[in-house]
């Protein structure tokens, strides 16, 4: 059955592993990864597209000091969305910024750097800088006082993490190993336990209902630390999910590209059933979902014009 999608022709970014935050329920964050290629007619280069999902009005931001490898932090905090932004995947000056969708309000902020391509991670009042190419490190940043804490390093080559909520994030690395991190004193144990296809799966994993939700390979991964197991199920299609989200309805939802078509592929969490079905439009390549606003949006990079 394929579900109705309605196109808003608002600016999306160029890059489909773009992700998106989401403030307040209701502003939609997202900003352009233009170090993958030349500007295509739908963004600024470097710019970051606000979208208003209540009255579907858009703002397009931009800074010079902001662009290239952008990534931003999928929840947000308080009035803002966070994200980290470098001019390569090896340069090693790096900064923070911050925006306040519904003001416009921005800042930008230096941090040391270890000179690795990095996926910013929330951890309570701290931002967590993970490398996630050559030497394996995690930088601590404190929302508060918007100053560095120091480095934990030492750790497997990392591809995706999710914190817990509490005393633990978690770590899914390249070698399909998974690694506790003690929140408080950056102390790491290998986790042992019962995988199946442990592939490591999307960049934002989703923490809900004490276990790891993420989607690669056309199956849902699921990590539960009370095993521990990895689980792995269908539907076995579409491909990856860089980020999936928890729907209005209690499931979790990813979509997801393979073969020209557009899927979203769910699962029920309460008992692990799952389902699969086509989405209603020709745009192109997608694969992040938030969920806003009691529906479930993603950005398609067609690339469009105003």
């Amino acid at each position: 059955m394929a579900i109705n999608v309605t196109r808003h022709n608002k600016v999306a970014p160029r890059v489909p592993i773009s992700n998106v935050a989401v403030v307040g329920n209701r502003w939609l964050v997202c900003p352009d990864m233009t170090g993958f290629g030349a500007p295509s007619g739908n963004v600024t280069a470097g710019a970051i597209a606000v979208l208003d999902t209540l009255t579907l009005n858009e703002t397009e931001y931009w800074s010079s000091s902001i662009g290239n490898l952008n990534r931003v932090i999928p929840e947000g905090v308080e009035s803002k969305a966070w994200g980290v932004w470098q001019a390569s995947t090896s340069v090693s000056a790096r900064r923070l910024w911050w925006l306040q969708p519904s003001t416009g309000t921005s800042d930008d902020i230096g941090v040391p750097s270890n000179g690795n391509y990095t996926q910013p991670l929330l951890v309570g009042g701290q931002i967590w800088l993970i490398s996630r190419t050559g030497v394996s490190a995690i930088e601590r940043f404190d929302l508060s006082t918007e100053t560095y804490l120091s480095t934990y390093s030492g750790l497997p080559s990392i591809q995706t993490a999710t914190w817990d909520g509490g005393s633990y994030v978690y770590v899914h690395h390249e070698n399909t190993k998974i690694t506790r991190i003690t929140v408080s004193s950056g102390t790491h144990t290998s986790i042992s336990g019962t995988y199946t296809n442990a592939t490591w799966g999307g960049t934002n994993p989703l923490w809900h209902d004490g276990r790891m939700w993420s989607f690669g390979g056309g199956y849902w991964r699921v990590f539960d630390p009370a095993g521990p197991t990895l689980s792995v199920v269908g539907p076995n299609v579409g491909a990856f999910t860089t980020q999936p989200a928890l729907g209005a309805d209690g499931d979790i939802h990813a979509v997801s590209t393979s073969g020209g078509i557009n899927y979203i592929c769910s699962i029920r969490p309460s008992d692990m059933a799952y389902r699969s079905d086509t989405l209603s439009t020709t745009a192109a390549t997608v694969d992040t979902v938030v969920s806003a606003n009691g529906m479930l949006w993603t950005p398609a990079p067609e690339p469009l014009t105003r």
